[in-house]
């Protein structure tokens, strides 16, 4: 999973969430673009609330941490 924010040209914090699937040969060159949202402000807090959002929308009836094997952000 991948973790990213920017700002664009309107000055607004614009984050992205992609995830990719490990040990599927097929699928291990492939990455997803699972969500993106307009944040107010970027910090810890703003990032690991949008983080939990993105899970919840990838498994909307329990978020299941133990599945995430490895996050990237900067």
């Amino acid at each position: 999973m991948s973790l990213d924010e920017t700002t664009d040209v309107e000055k607004r914090y614009i984050a992205f969430f992609a995830f990719g699937i490990l040990g599927v040969d097929e699928e291990k060159e492939i990455s997803y673009l699972a969500n993106i949202a307009m944040l107010d402000s970027v910090n810890h807090s703003t990032v690991a609330e949008f983080f939990n959002n993105s899970l919840l929308l990838m498994c909307p009836n329990e978020t299941l941490y133990e599945n995430v094997l490895l996050v990237t952000t900067d």
